[in-house]
């Protein structure tokens, strides 16, 4: 029987396939500012937005991308303590992927962030909105399955590209 869906989010307008693209897309380029925002604290981290707002500030007063702010947190004097302990987790989990997407194609390396953000245990909340969530990130696993035969950078740049 034929149906119409009427009103529904379109995939890629889905919260957890924006954030997945949003994690990939610092991957391949940890300057993406917009995207390293819409990640920092998801799953949640306890970076607030004073936190943000400060880094921004460091930034800008010092000429440097938010990224390379982070790489040196340690100069940040407002940032000591918990937060820079978890603000370092963050950096060390992007750095820990970036090596990882030398290793993986696209498919493989959405299954790691899966796993090492806590991305997986983030969705699967028991509920069945979660379950669909977390259905719908096996969807982006298969759709970016078809770059598998690509070397494993390159997959993650054209897939980016093409989901663009």
């Amino acid at each position: 029987m034929p149906y119409k869906i009427v009103g529904g989010i379109k995939f890629y307008e889905r919260k957890e396939i924006k954030d997945l693209i949003a994690y990939l897309r610092v991957i391949q380029n940890p300057n993406d500012t917009l995207s390293l925002l819409r990640i920092i604290n998801i799953p949640a981290r306890k970076i607030g937005e004073k936190t943000i707002e400060t880094i921004q500030n460091y930034s800008l007063n010092n000429s440097l991308t938010f990224w390379q702010s982070l790489i040196e947190l340690e100069k940040i004097e407002e940032l000591k303590g918990s937060k820079s302990k978890s603000l370092q987790d963050f950096v060390d989990l992007i750095q820990k992927l970036q090596q990882v997407s030398h290793d993986f194609p696209v498919s493989g390396l959405i299954k790691h962030i899966m796993d090492l953000a806590g991305y997986k245990n983030f969705l699967d909340d028991g509920t069945s909105e979660g379950e669909s969530r977390l259905q719908n990130t096996y969807e982006l696993i298969s759709v970016a399955s078809k770059y598998s035969q690509l070397e494993s950078r390159e997959s993650l740049s054209i897939f980016l590209e093409e989901i663009a």
